[in-house]
């Protein structure tokens, strides 16, 4: 048995429930001391956040910059991105591609999530050297308006951000996605390889946790919650055929295995997509086919090991783009800031309700077929990723305010 069936086998196993509840517990007291800790550190600074004052933050840094923002349209608003091409990262690029001209810098070739150490730091500078370069051949050949990066310390270093600052004087922007999860972590050479050094750096932080918007400030930084988008082109449904009654796509780790089990348990008739579930799940091809086919797609909305932590998700989106089945996962006060919660999407607060709840709506496919027509709706009103860098690109000036612009999917 190799290392990763070993650890397959021991998530699906009556050992894995107790091993998890351990781990919970140690990252949800991680987590609220540094949640508690922040709070007090913005106390003792009489601060507290407020999104209309950060916004007035990040004028006036650019302004005290001499930048000068050219407002321009959708289409037109050219981009520098450095953003890592795997995974499902396509997404931003294309609708980037959208927003206007784009040149992505792609971190990729350069390893630096494989790398540690000193191999790390010595990679880091040397992507440094070439993300400067490459910014200022393309500024020869379009002009940018902004500079988006995805990634944390581990990719890009204070100093570099500063460099891009006085040598262009372009707004940078920061995308956390996880930073509840991934606040802090390990240092090299003085710099955090996730949020926490960085944080203060970039003129504006987008940040997918509304809580973490306080833990910004308290390091100086102006960050503004946003949660994840959407790309219409490619979520949208492949069938109006319901074949799945209740389906769950992602990994096994953490507390899926024990929700996966408590659901089975109790008469829920859930299929299981992704990796790490053995004989339990399924392997699959194109998640857009699952959410299609399901009559109710089932999300789990722990973060790590804990089921009592929440945070949005890309799939909080990308399901109910897609417009097939209803989604069902874990109530979120920033998800239901999204959502009408009971007519978009549904929510549990508990197993106990999302087994009652799984159930019921895979025996009314007709009640799903009109929620998920509903939130499919709203993605295309408000939740695709163009949604979001439109509303970066007004608080940096370089988009009128409420400029309108397309919300149906283009073909892609």
């Amino acid at each position: 048995m190799s290392a990763g069936q070993l650890k397959d086998w021991i998530r699906n196993s009556a050992l894995w429930p107790a091993i998890n509840h351990l781990r919970a517990s140690r990252f949800e007291a991680a987590y609220r001391q540094r949640r508690d800790t922040y709070l007090r550190k913005l106390t003792e600074q009489g601060k507290t956040y407020n999104e209309q004052a950060t916004v007035a933050a990040i004028r006036k840094q650019l302004i005290d910059r001499g930048y000068k923002p050219t407002p321009r349209k959708v289409g037109q608003i050219g981009t520098f991105s450095v953003i890592g091409q795997r995974s499902w990262h396509d997404d931003l690029l294309v609708s980037l591609k959208e927003f206007g001209p784009l040149h992505n810098c792609d971190h990729a070739p350069f390893e630096l999530f494989r790398l540690r150490g000193s191999e790390l730091a010595a990679a880091r500078r040397r992507f440094a050297d070439h993300l400067l370069h490459d910014l200022a051949q393309t500024l020869k050949q379009q002009a940018v308006d902004w500079v988006f990066v995805y990634g944390g310390g581990r990719i890009i270093t204070p100093d570099t951000i500063n460099r891009i600052h006085e040598q262009f004087g372009l707004p940078t922007v920061n995308m956390c996605l996880d930073d509840k999860n991934a606040w802090a972590g390990p240092v090299v050479e003085g710099v955090d390889n996730n949020q926490s050094s960085i944080a203060s750096a970039y003129d504006m932080v987008w940040t997918s946790a509304s809580v973490a918007c306080d833990w910004y400030l308290a390091e100086g930084g102006r960050a503004v919650y946003l949660p994840e988008g959407c790309l219409p082109s490619r979520y949208t449904a492949t069938t109006d055929r319901y074949d799945i009654p209740v389906s769950f796509l992602g990994a096994c780790y953490g507390p899926r295995p024990g929700v996966i089990r408590k659901l089975l348990r109790h008469g829920v008739d859930i299929k299981v997509f992704g990796k790490g579930w053995g004989k339990l799940g399924a392997f699959a091809i194109d998640p857009v086919d699952i959410f299609s086919r399901s009559t109710v797609n089932f999300g789990i909305g722990g973060i790590a090991f804990s089921e009592m932590l929440t945070n949005v998700k890309g799939r909080d989106f990308d399901v109910p783009c897609t417009g097939g089945g209803a989604y069902l996962t874990a109530f979120n006060p920033d998800l239901a800031r999204s959502f009408d919660v009971g007519r978009e999407i549904l929510c549990y607060r508990n197993l106990e309700e999302a087994v009652e709840m799984a159930n019921h709506y895979a025996h009314h496919p007709d009640d799903c077929r009109v929620i998920a027509t509903r939130a499919r709706e709203r993605c295309l009103k408000e939740h695709t990723w163009v949604h979001r860098y439109a509303r970066i690109a007004q608080v940096l000036g370089v988009m009128p305010q409420h400029t309108e612009y397309p919300t149906q999917p283009r073909e892609s």
